[in-house]
């Protein structure tokens, strides 16, 4: 049943709620029903109806939704230095159980080493951390985006989210492509039964000079939705 609360009074242990552990899932335990265990397959990941194939930089390669692959082509972490682009060159399992999967990659040029950590929970979110870390102190990014390439007769709706609460459904015009200036942090691509959504919880460290931060870019066979996330900071 609902319970009344009196915020004015704040949060107490009279809440049953409140100061216990509902909800919060033993890590070591199976993946909560309906979905079912993650599986590992080298570095392919299998959840209750997807599948993700991951490349050297711990991205999706590809994906597939109820055996249906949607992406045209890799998802792709630009990063440019001076001293060229930067990857990863090996990809490898750190960490597995039923509900997350955890994987390592590593990578160098001449200015930067770079470590990505992607965790793969039993609902299919994946959550990406790249940590750059200079060899000298004059080395500097230049650039950073992210681009998600679609299939383009799946990548046929958007829906973005700001923090005003908002959404607005864009259905995908190649005569009018979506460019946001301003910060979603959330905005899912797809069709009526498949998609992938892209979210951040802010855009703090972000340092873009040439607005926009997000817009959708229209090829042949497919539709690339581009997160700026820095561009050309001296």
């Amino acid at each position: 049943p609902f319970e009344t609360l009196n915020v004015a009074q704040g949060v107490g242990s009279e809440a049953s709620w409140a100061e216990n552990m509902l909800g919060v899932l033993d890590p070591k335990a199976d993946a909560p029903k309906p979905w079912t265990n993650l599986e590992v397959d080298g570095t392919t990941v299998r959840c209750w109806g997807r599948t993700h194939e991951f490349d050297q930089m711990g991205l999706p390669a590809q994906v597939h939704v109820q055996d249906e692959e949607i992406l045209a082509a890799p998802v792709r972490l630009a990063i440019e230095t001076a001293g060229g682009a930067l990857t990863t060159s090996r990809l490898e399992v750190s960490s597995e159980s039923a509900q997350k999967v955890e994987l390592s990659g590593h990578g160098q040029n001449k200015d930067f080493s770079v470590q990505t950590i992607s965790e793969i929970e039993f609902d299919g979110m994946t959550r990406l951390t790249v940590t750059l870390r200079p060899k000298s102190k004059g080395a500097k990014v230049e650039a950073m985006s992210l681009d998600i390439p679609m299939r383009r007769d799946i990548a046929r709706l958007l829906l973005p989210f700001d923090y005003s609460g908002k959404a607005e459904n864009y259905r995908l015009d190649p005569n009018d492509p979506y460019e946001r200036s301003d910060f979603n942090y959330y905005i899912w691509m797809g069709d009526d039964e498949r998609g992938i959504a892209w979210f951040a919880e802010d855009d703090q460290a972000w340092q873009v000079k040439h607005k926009p931060y997000f817009q959708t870019l229209f090829d042949e066979d497919h539709v690339t939705l581009r997160v700026k996330y820095l561009l050309k900071v001296g």
